[in-house]
């Protein structure tokens, strides 16, 4: 019964740091900052940084609270607004996730607390993460290689057939390219790491002061 704790707590500390780390890409900010690091991601058809932040910060806003402006409405095609309906489905869900997941944890920390098992929580937590940063290692090499296979298998498993390809001048592809999405899968795993990391220095320090 114990182990199956573990693993539970184990699971809701990786996934509310994995959701957490998504509502972060899911930004104007973040974009903005890839944009600027990757020149790779520069527009091939001609559309400048500032052109590409301002499309992109209209995208994300939709995504994000489903408004579409009138530049939004101009940007894209029928098709393209139809499979960002569907990626805004899957941004509420994990949102949805994130939010009933919040309260699960603050129940494990307060049942922590009262039985004085923070220590308990924190080899958890380090257990955890360790096991996180191992995995992430092992699957982030794999991922160089077989990246094509993986990004197809993703979109299959999340979107119907035919209705996530766009070819390489459509709006969304110059806005978000693959590259776009390979070096986000590499910063949502750092950022769920870190994520995991800030949550065993947390419980550590919290199970330091309660017994002092």
């Amino acid at each position: 019964m114990k182990n199956i704790l573990r693993l539970i707590t184990a699971v809701v500390f990786t996934s509310i740091s994995c959701l957490l780390s998504l509502q972060l890409l899911f930004s104007t900010a973040y974009v903005s900052t890839l944009y600027r690091i990757i020149p790779q991601l520069s527009d091939p058809y001609g559309w400048s940084l500032a052109q590409r932040e301002t499309y992109a910060g209209e995208t994300v806003r939709y995504l994000r609270r489903g408004n579409e402006s009138a530049a939004f409405d101009a940007l894209y095609s029928p098709e393209e607004k139809s499979h960002l309906g569907d990626v805004r489905r899957v941004y509420v869900y994990a949102r949805t996730a994130l939010l009933t997941l919040i309260p699960i944890l603050m129940g494990i920390l307060l049942l922590a607390i009262r039985s004085k098992r923070l220590h308990s929580l924190y080899r958890v937590a380090k257990v955890t993460h360790f096991i996180f940063f191992a995995c992430y290692a092992i699957s982030g090499v794999a991922l160089l290689f077989i990246w094509p296979i993986f990004f197809t298998l993703f979109h299959e498993l999340l979107f119907a057939d035919g209705t996530w390809s766009f070819p390489s001048h459509s709006s969304l592809i110059r806005l978000f390219p693959e590259l776009f999405w390979m070096a986000s899968a590499f910063f949502l795993g750092i950022l769920t790491y870190a994520g995991l990391r800030i949550i065993t220095l947390l419980l550590f320090y919290t199970q330091r002061y309660k017994n002092t």
